[in-house]
């Protein structure tokens, strides 16, 4: 082959390889091109959705506010509760106390009289002021009247005053108004 052949075939290659390196640049250059278009186009879509999406955040924001007060107010109301409960705990406490008390007192006024029986009977009665205390059933006698624990007064001495039932029956059925009469 000719110098002038090869000479040839080499200024053929080159010029196809500068065709074919053009073709890519311009081909990137149209890529590059179209990607800032779709860029261009999802920024103005983005833009155009960022006050629903500010919205969407506020409300979002807005209810955890209120679920976080609602959990402060139930967390508020349960701890009142948990106080007033130990409020009444501690008062029954007390009041359970005094009751011992109470009933000690009188158990210890029963064993020191001289006119009441082991069983918490009167003896003799002597007065219509004596008051004696059944520890059982909780009921405060007197000669005359007796007091239920809560706070019924009946005029029969002989009738136990339980609010309690033994048998099935009503109070009502077990506690007559009327005194017995003595034969």
């Amino acid at each position: 082959m000719s110098t002038t052949v090869v000479i040839v075939i080499v200024v053929v290659v080159i010029v196809v390889l500068i065709v074919a390196a053009l073709a890519v640049a311009a081909g990137r250059k149209r890529a590059q091109e179209r990607h800032r278009e779709e860029a261009e186009a999802m920024r103005t879509e983005a833009a155009r959705s960022e006050t629903t999406v500010r919205r969407s955040e506020a409300e979002a924001a807005e209810h955890d506010a209120k679920a976080r007060q609602a959990r402060a107010e139930s967390d508020q109301k349960a701890a009142a509760a948990e106080q007033v409960e130990l409020e009444a705990r501690e008062r029954a406490e007390s009041a359970a106390g005094e009751r011992q008390a109470q009933q000690e007192r009188l158990a210890r006024a029963d064993e020191i009289d001289p006119d009441v029986a082991d069983d918490g009977t009167r003896l003799h009665d002597t007065t219509d002021d004596t008051r004696l205390h059944d520890t059982t059933d909780d009921t405060v006698r007197r000669s005359d009247t007796e007091v239920a624990p809560e706070g019924h007064l009946r005029e029969n001495r002989h009738e136990r005053l339980d609010p309690r039932p033994e048998d099935g029956a009503t109070r009502a059925d077990e506690v007559s108004d009327e005194r017995p009469r003595e034969a």
